[in-house]
């Protein structure tokens, strides 16, 4: 039986070795590479060379960063909020028989399964100056010949949010339509029976039941707006000026333009420390409530 036992240890190892090496390698090495490089300074054409916390200083000494910490924030608020609020409302709103409800989730779920480099190009389009169908809306409707908005600083940040937000309500929404579908039936039921209205429905029981599906939905769309890189890669390369530069794209900048990959690497930890910071907190507060 002891052998068995063993055995069973042993597969369960085996089947878990070629995950565990991918992670390791993928994962945790470059993390350890990019925390011994943030100590360092090393353009790739000398021998690195230690500087100890002298990346560090520089990065709270470089008004740049401040600018880009604070896009970064703009954008994680600004996303998990609009793709929370839209992902549950509409999984809410199509819950209830709708016609053409499955038509109306794939046309929300198509942003979050495109490649960025599309969505990106789509951006370009929408919000172009001429031909952009924002503007052509606006015209439509009389208020003015519109502007170019990711070539405006006042609005090129909130333009990339409003496309964020789009893409990961295809997230959120299935999140939800899923909590929902975990709520049974009879509880509605018994409301309606009782002479609830749909709004004392939604708060008594719709909303507290969907706590799961909220907590996951705002810690995961955290993560996701607290790395946007891609998207402004196509669409704005982090400007007009510093307008869209967040913490995401200047890592990248920093290291891979201007060749400061202990700098970059600097910016790389205070992003995965402020992501933890972040996430911590819900991921904390998701397992109490699961194990409860």
């Amino acid at each position: 039986m002891a052998k068995m036992v063993i055995g069973r240890k042993d597969s369960y190892i085996l089947l878990l070795l070629p995950a565990l090496v991918i992670f390791v390698f993928f994962w945790i090495v470059p993390i350890f590479w990019t925390f011994l490089l943030s100590f360092h300074e090393w353009d790739m054409l000398s021998p690195p060379k230690y500087i100890s916390l002298g990346n560090y200083v520089k990065m709270l000494n470089d008004p740049i960063f401040y600018v880009s910490l604070q896009d970064t924030f703009l954008s994680v608020v600004g996303v998990t909020i609009l793709s929370v609020t839209l992902g549950m409302l509409l999984a809410v709103f199509l819950k209830e028989n709708v016609k053409g409800s499955s038509v109306i989730k794939s046309i929300v779920f198509l942003g979050y399964i495109i490649p960025m480099a599309i969505v990106g190009v789509i951006c370009l389009f929408i919000f172009d100056r001429d031909a952009g169908i924002v503007n052509g809306v606006l015209r439509a409707v009389g208020l003015g010949s519109g502007k170019g908005y990711l070539a405006d600083p006042s609005t090129a940040l909130y333009a990339i949010i409003l496309m964020s937000g789009w893409i990961w309500t295809g997230f959120t929404i299935t999140v939800f339509s899923a909590g929902l579908e975990n709520i049974p039936r009879d509880l509605y039921d018994a409301a309606r029976i009782d002479g609830a209205t749909g709004w004392q429905i939604l708060q008594k029981i719709t909303l507290p039941l969907l706590r799961p599906a909220t907590l996951v939905s705002i810690m995961m769309s955290i993560v996701y707006s607290i790395k946007i890189f891609d998207l402004i890669y196509v669409t704005t390369m982090g400007g007009p000026g510093y307008a869209t530069s967040v913490l995401a794209f200047q890592i990248y900048m920093e290291g891979f333009r201007f060749l400061h990959f202990g700098y970059g690497s600097a910016l790389a930890i205070f992003l995965t420390l402020l992501a933890l910071l972040l996430g911590y907190p819900l991921l904390r507060t998701f397992t109490k409530r699961a194990r409860s």
